[in-house]
């Protein structure tokens, strides 16, 4: 796992936690950072130099990553355990860039629950700005009656 620099610190010190994430490519990414705020799972990650794109901002794979990862574990923490889901569509528009050091944090606007597809959309902000709109559909693969 990524060494957690002194903010990250300071969010574990504020009520945050880092997310344990199943495999190994989400966690070699970036160490997220959650709380529970109502039915919302609020995450956070910080732009890394590794993240970015040649004009040293944050990749768009990286923040599309990023939204995907975000929408998909606030609806997996909405349905019943025994769901399983898969991303079918996601859609992300950059809104301004992200630079390393900053930190990323993805909230929801919207989630519907269904028996066949769930949708979910926000924004990753920083320091309360938004710079990418997210929006995804996954497809519930199985459990559901």
């Amino acid at each position: 796992m990524n060494a957690i620099s002194s903010r990250g610190q300071a969010w574990l010190d504020s009520g945050f936690s880092i997310w344990q994430m199943p495999g190994t490519f989400i966690p070699s990414i970036a160490p997220f950072f959650f709380r529970e705020l109502e039915a919302d799972l609020v995450f956070r990650v910080e732009v890394d130099a590794q993240h970015c794109n040649g004009a040293g901002t944050a990749h768009g794979g990286f923040l599309a990553t990023i939204a995907d990862v975000v929408l998909g574990y606030n609806i997996n923490h909405r349905i019943p355990k025994e769901w399983r889901i898969a991303t079918s569509n996601l859609s992300v528009q950059f809104l301004a860039p992200a630079l390393p050091g900053q930190w990323l944090e993805g909230k929801l606007d919207r989630v519907k629950i269904g028996k066949r597809l769930c949708h979910a959309s926000g924004t990753l902000d920083i320091e309360g700005v938004p710079i990418v709109a997210m929006q995804a559909i996954f497809a519930v693969l199985s459990g559901a009656r």
